[in-house]
């Protein structure tokens, strides 16, 4: 008899954002578990980063342009296909609640839900969006059998905002991180279009989104720029493209201030960089800060979600407040390194592996 276990992934694109590519690991360390992995990718193919997946799961695209399309498509698949799974996985507060939600409806057949939460939606949303998301949660995620908190800070913001979740089974677990790919993938060439060889720069990268806080990270560097001799370079594509891009404009700062769009491979950015920074106003964990912390001895990042003072040697600054972060970047533009730190901080992150993080999630189902 086949007792082989079978697990789901559900995912809204194929673009690699911080719970996609979490995800993406993930599958591929239960695949080394010995599990049979599906995924399910609710858009159509826009970059094609689950092709080398293909090779050992089964990875199926439900080919919608529109994402509500397509998760009504995935409802009404899950409901024709009716396969059952040990065990099915996602990261995104929209996928989260309709897997609940089809979980009680007897349409998603999973002996286990286990659903991950991305953002601080209560320090994020406002007023009627707020509303619905909160309405979001109350239909879907009572049926999951673990709800994964980044942070125990993330943890609070439900048990104190939202009665209900006092009655589900949250934990906390810390991101992983791909050490031996992010290392790999950092010895790439930098594109020279981009950044010259003997440029001095400071980089920056997420979704040109409000909270990530690039506007205040250009208007210091405004400030600063005839106190450094780099260059600002920042990765990602976002709605704020337009409006960056002409806060960049007014004041002068073309020459010196890259917007360069995304990057499939950002890590050769992050290690040759003299600093890097995460500006963010909030977060549920910047994943990329873990990143550049391995490749780069030289960072700082605002303090946007827990978790982030755990991590030796990086250079600490008060969210949303632009005096908070110049006096940080320039400290660690100018202080000497401390390897005693260092060495902590790659302690530290060794021990987030997919492996870990995999049997933490198995330890916390078996107390179930």
């Amino acid at each position: 008899m086949d007792t082989k276990k079978k697990h789901l992934f559900v995912i809204q694109n194929d673009l690699m954002g911080g719970a996609e590519q979490l995800l993406k690991y993930l599958s591929i360390e239960c695949v080394n578990q010995g599990v049979d992995v599906d995924v399910i990718i609710v858009r159509e193919p826009m970059k094609n980063n689950w092709d080398e997946i293909k090779k050992i799961a089964n990875v199926k695209y439900l080919n919608s342009k529109s994402y509500l399309v397509g998760l009504l498509k995935f409802f009404f698949y899950q409901r024709k296909n009716k396969v059952n799974y040990d065990i099915v996985f996602s990261s995104n507060i929209n996928i989260n609640s309709l897997l609940g939600f089809m979980k009680r409806l007897k349409v998603l057949n999973s002996d286990k839900l286990i659903i991950r939460e991305t953002t601080s939606v209560f320090l994020r949303n406002k007023g009627l969006k707020k509303w619905v998301q909160v309405f979001k949660y109350k239909i879907g995620y009572k049926s999951a059998d673990l709800i994964i908190c980044q942070s125990e800070v993330m943890k609070d913001q439900f048990l104190n905002n939202l009665k209900e979740s006092h009655n589900w089974n949250l934990i906390t677990l810390q991101n992983p991180i791909d050490l031996n790919t992010v290392k790999e993938k950092s010895l790439a060439k930098i594109d020279i279009n981009t950044v010259t060889v003997r440029e001095k720069y400071i980089v920056t990268a997420g979704r040109l989104i409000s909270e990530k806080g690039f506007d205040i990270l250009i208007d210091l560097f405004n400030e600063i720029k005839d106190e450094i001799v780099h260059n600002l370079i920042i990765l990602g594509d976002g709605n704020l493209f337009e409006s960056l891009k002409n806060q960049i404009d007014n004041y002068n700062l073309g020459e010196r201030v890259k917007l360069v769009g995304f990057k499939d491979n950002p890590f050769p950015f992050f290690k040759h960089a003299d600093i890097c920074v995460v500006s963010s106003r909030y977060e549920g964990f910047p994943n990329v800060l873990l990143q550049m912390s391995l490749l780069n001895n030289r960072v700082v990042s605002t303090n946007c979600a827990g978790n982030i003072d755990k991590i030796p040697s990086i250079y600490i600054a008060e969210p949303n407040n632009k005096e908070s972060l110049k006096i940080e970047i320039l400290k660690c533009l100018n202080n000497s390194i401390d390897n005693d730190a260092i060495n902590r901080k790659y302690e530290y992150l060794s021990s987030l592996t997919f492996s870990n993080y995999f049997s933490q999630l198995n330890q916390n189902l078996n107390e179930i």
